[in-house]
């Protein structure tokens, strides 16, 4: 187990028309640190560091997932802005 906690945050969001049917590429960059470490892993190897960062940005694609599909299929919001994107860039797309 191990907790890493976020320092930094910054995230782009691109929307893609294509006919009717209008997609996001949502890029996501953090910064931060182990906060907390129950493993057996030396903190220092940069092979444990690089194993701690690709589980933490497996489980971080997991939980952004299932955030967006509840925040758009369960309670039908558009908390992050996704729309306001498609208004700035395809403002023809957005008046439809």
């Amino acid at each position: 187990m191990i907790v890493y906690e976020i320092t930094s945050l910054k995230s782009k969001i691109r929307p893609h028309v294509n006919g009717n049917r209008v997609s996001f590429d949502v890029q996501i960059e953090s910064d931060g640190r182990i906060g907390e470490q129950w493993t057996s892993g030396n903190d220092f190897d940069n092979r444990f560091i690089r194993q701690v960062e690709a589980d933490t940005v497996k489980r971080v694609k997991q939980r952004i997932g299932k955030m967006l599909h509840k925040v758009q299929k369960e309670y039908r919001a558009d908390v992050i802005g996704l729309g306001e994107q498609v208004r700035i860039q395809y403002p023809r797309v957005w008046k439809k």
